[in-house]
């Protein structure tokens, strides 16, 4: 595949999620080499790290610059400790606060975070660096206090263009028209989740509150396949709002979400009759897969 074939529109559809006064830019060189990957993942990618981006100006103007063009390492020693070769490089740079030493040698660990409780849970830049490192990639970051953060990924140059396009992972799950309802308090990530779940075949209701979620339930007069909640959101949880929706349409199926999964959540999204627990934020395959389980579960 084209990288930045792939991303083309992505990077529309961020615009679009990306708030005001964060304006979003590309440079995307000419002959850029193909690679070998899954085009989903790599969305999910850029999704991750333009949210993160956007998050890091906390409210502020400012740029993200979203670049691919081609690295050509020769025997020379390489910062990113590449071997010889062609690679494909995408860069992500913001302008935000910036990372310190301390906390940029722990941003790809699982669970690592520095937001505040029920903010995230850190699993954004972790689930990057296991795609990345999946498609035989390498992934750093250039970062000091006050001059905005760096991500540099690199994916090994394919030998040939391909033949014909590379088709999504076999383990996204498609979907066939089904009616899903997700819910999530992040406007950006409700926004691209939307057209990343289309894609994937499904007809999707996105939200951003449990008022809103519940009248789209409403509206299709109880005919939803799935709904998808968050657990934490502002003025309800994941498991209190779907202990509504249960009681309301007991034949409507709730999957949660969560960045931080226990078994006493596990217990209680049981007793409140959710079907499925998942880890959050999960790759687009991940949620596709548990979208699959539970439908099928239900049919």
């Amino acid at each position: 595949m084209q990288l930045q074939e792939t991303l083309a529109e992505d990077m529309q559809l961020l615009r679009a999620a990306m708030p005001v006064n964060v304006e979003l830019r590309t440079h995307f060189s000419p002959d850029v080499p193909p690679i070998l990957a899954d085009p989903t993942q790599m969305h999910q990618v850029l999704l991750n790290l333009c949210t993160n981006a956007a998050q890091a100006m906390a409210g502020a103007p400012g740029v993200i610059d979203v670049s691919v063009a081609t690295e050509v390492v020769s025997t020379q020693p390489h910062p990113a400790g590449l071997a010889p070769g062609r690679y494909v490089l995408l860069t992500v740079t913001d302008t935000g606060g910036g990372i310190e030493e301390t906390t940029r040698k722990r941003i790809f660990d699982p669970f690592f975070t520095t937001k505040a409780p029920g903010e995230g849970t850190g699993l954004g830049l972790s689930v990057v660096h296991g795609i990345v490192a999946a498609h035989g990639g390498t992934i750093d970051v250039v970062s000091k206090p006050g001059q905005g953060a760096t991500f540099r990924m690199f994916f090994p140059a394919a030998a040939s263009a391909p033949s014909s396009p590379v088709a999504p992972s076999e383990a996204a799950a498609r979907g066939t028209g089904q009616h899903v309802v997700y819910l999530d308090d992040e406007s950006a990530l409700v926004f691209l989740m939307e057209r990343l779940l289309r894609r994937q075949g499904y007809r999707v209701t996105a939200v951003t509150s449990s008022k809103a979620a519940l009248e789209a339930i409403e509206s299709a007069g109880g005919a939803v396949d799935l709904v998808v909640t968050d657990q934490n959101m502002p003025g309800i949880s994941g498991v209190e709002f779907a202990s509504v929706v249960r009681a309301r349409w007991p034949q409507v199926p709730v999957l949660l979400a969560s960045g931080l999964v226990t078994e006493e959540l596990r217990v209680r999204a049981a007793e409140a009759g959710v079907r499925e627990v998942i880890y959050k934020p999960n790759t687009v395959d991940e949620l596709c897969q548990a979208i699959s389980r539970v439908l099928a579960g239900v049919r």
